[in-house]
């Protein structure tokens, strides 16, 4: 019973709590020294030529535990290997699981532990390329003829995108120009809507 009243005596408590925070913070320290959260890129495996995947993560996290050597190592990261399989995968909305291998150690845990990807085929569309005038015309000057190498272009991309696609737009800025002129423009792939 004395040594209950000895601990609770006001003048020993601050030092207490002191150092009660001190080994709190010392053993989240070594935790995650041991136990490192590392960011690691996730690759897609056996994607098959004709498909396109859409919302994978490019990184995760994985948290890993092994001898102080090993998870020191510069090239942490490159060790560990994250990836999704994607052999017999089908169009439409897939939840894949996330396989990760470490030789060094062993994997705590995965964050996320799958994901979930759209997977479209691949495909290709001819379609014309317009002008689209930006900007407002000089003085008393009008707008003439325009023409455009080349007058259609082929698109490659998902089915899902390329088929809302009717036509690709230059657009051009004629506010500084007079006479003739030529002008460089990144084209535009535009929808109905």
């Amino acid at each position: 019973m004395r040594f209950l009243q000895r601990l609770a005596r006001k003048e020993n408590l601050l030092a207490r709590i002191i150092c009660l925070l001190m080994a709190c913070g010392l053993w989240v320290y070594v935790m995650t020294d041991q136990n490192p959260i590392i960011e690691v890129r996730l690759q897609q495996r056996n994607l098959p030529q004709n498909m396109m995947v859409f919302n994978a993560p490019d990184k995760i996290l994985v948290k890993v535990r092994g001898s102080r050597a090993k998870l020191s190592s510069d090239n942490l990261s490159a060790e560990i290997n994250a990836s999704i399989n994607l052999k017999n995968i089908t169009e439409g909305q897939q939840s894949l699981p996330i396989t990760v291998t470490y030789s060094g150690g062993e994997i705590v845990s995965v964050t996320p532990k799958e994901v979930s990807v759209y997977v479209d085929t691949v495909s290709e569309k001819k379609v014309p390329v317009t002008t689209r005038i930006v900007g407002a015309v000089n003085g008393d000057m009008t707008i003439g003829s325009s023409i455009i190498p080349p007058a259609a272009v082929t698109l490659r991309g998902a089915t899902h995108r390329i088929d809302k696609v009717n036509r690709v737009v230059a657009p051009i800025d004629i506010s500084n120009h007079t006479g003739s002129f030529q002008a460089e423009s990144e084209l535009v792939a535009v929808s109905d809507d």
